[in-house]
């Protein structure tokens, strides 16, 4: 194989410039509106601080640049100005359009740097990038010319240089992994096209299909849009070196970052307890977010005494209560960069059980917790090593047909007669709730 001269570039896609926020945005403190309004324009922003930054060679969107085909005159001002900045480095970007900005959406267009191609939609194009008089890479792809594009846009892909190192650029749905009908394909489809590097769009989480030859990247949305989006957004930085071997690091561009939590009531009696750990998980959040602000939703979880209060359904406690714990916890937020905006507090509780009542009552739950009375009852007379022998097993018997299996026993050897009599509360308690749920739904 021909070596070739080594080279760097930035995968990224799904921008959706201007996205609304519907749902969120109305909702917020004006401060945290205007945060909300220009985090999809500063992550894109990011993202060319990032090919600057690291002296890429060409940046490639694969797709969704804006949220809606009716985009802004804004969004495209922004979008245009961001790519001014690489053409002035004479960095080089190639853009694959997606069914959110389809190019017959790309109407009143505001004019582009003449380093920007855009690839049509009616066959595959190659882009040839040169770098010390040669061409490094050709970039091949093909836009979605209308939003429903229902057809196999990969089968048309197919190289034509084998010796030159090649990215395809595709928006589409693999292994329908969105569960929709945009320009489905399959991961076969994509290895046999003799593509070096699939820059792929539309998954909105970064997901990895094939790590070599072909390398096969969603590189998610470079901002998370909803409560759906959680954790760390961004794009990829792509290093082929002289032997055509990949290496795809991950770069976070979120400017919001969105979150979900829950919050057991299990131990707690008190309200002072839930707003203690609320508060505490609303803190850890910050702390992970490294300065981002961040939208959090929490669940309150388990079984106590609680719940009734968390629920209104206490006599003593207002029906506000719910609205009141999010007023606390929102205050001040606005005023701060890494605010954590609480955007709802959902209570998923459940009444506290009396075990030993419901040990008595004649039903399947009461069969499960005899028995497993009775089991820690014959345990109880053995000493440490017969009690950890027996426990093994029994756990061992449940497990013994799993194909982890093998794993799971060389952890039990290692387990004390504690350590598994701790597993067996577990397992009770968890079966018991899960028995509760099915009687409560």
């Amino acid at each position: 194989m021909n070596r070739t001269v080594p080279f760097k570039f930035i995968h990224c896609a799904d921008l959706h410039l201007a996205t609304p926020f519907e749902g969120v945005f109305d909702k917020v403190p004006p401060q945290i509106g205007t945060a909300l309004r220009e985090a999809t324009f500063q992550a894109f922003e990011k993202v060319i601080q990032a090919a600057v930054e690291h002296q890429v060679d060409f940046v490639v969107v694969a797709g969704d640049v804006y949220d809606g085909v009716r985009h802004s005159t804004r969004a495209q001002i922004r979008f245009a100005e961001a790519l001014e900045i690489l053409d002035s480095r004479e960095i080089k970007s190639v853009i694959a359009h997606g069914n959110h900005d389809p190019l017959e959406a790309w109407y009143a267009q505001y004019r582009l740097p003449a380093s920007v191609h855009r690839f049509g939609d009616q066959a595959v194009e190659c882009v040839p990038i040169m770098k010390d008089g040669q061409t490094i890479a050709n970039i091949y792809g093909i836009s979605h010319g209308k939003y429903n594009v229902e057809e196999n846009l990969a089968k048309h892909f197919t190289t034509v240089e084998p010796a030159v190192f090649s990215v395809g650029v595709l928006h589409c749905n693999v292994g329908n992994l969105n569960d929709d009908r945009y320009a489905p394909c399959t991961l076969e489809d994509l290895r046999t096209a003799g593509i070096d590097y699939w820059a792929l769009g539309h998954v909105h989480t970064r997901k990895i299909l094939q790590d070599k030859r072909p390398c096969v990247i969603y590189p998610g949305n470079t901002q998370g849009v909803s409560i759906r989006e959680i954790g760390p957004r961004g794009c990829c930085l792509v290093a082929v070196d002289e032997h055509r071997n990949v290496v795809s690091t991950f770069i976070d561009t979120d400017i919001i970052r969105w979150e979900k939590r829950e919050v057991s009531i299990n131990e707690m009696t008190e309200l002072h307890d839930v707003m203690m750990a609320l508060r505490k998980y609303k803190e850890e959040v910050r702390g992970q977010a490294e300065g981002r602000g961040t939208i959090l939703r929490v669940g309150l979880i388990g079984r106590g005494p609680l719940d009734s209060v968390l629920r209104g359904t206490s006599k003593v406690m207002p029906l506000s209560l719910e609205e009141d714990l999010m007023a606390q916890l929102r205050l001040n937020e606005e005023k701060r960069s890494d605010f954590v905006w609480l955007e709802s507090l959902q209570v998923q509780t459940r009444p506290a059980i009396d075990i030993e009542v419901r040990r008595t009552t004649p039903d399947f739950v009461g069969d499960f917790l005899r028995r497993s009375a009775e089991m820690r009852e014959s345990l109880a007379g053995l000493g440490p090593s017969e009690q950890r022998e027996a426990l093994q097993k029994v756990i061992s018997g449940f497990l013994a047909k799993r194909q982890e299996f093998n794993k799971i026993s060389f952890m039990l050897e290692q387990m004390t007669a504690d350590d598994l009599m701790g597993l067996l509360e577990e397992a009770e308690t968890l079966g018991l709730n899960l028995l509760v749920e099915g009687e409560e739904t």
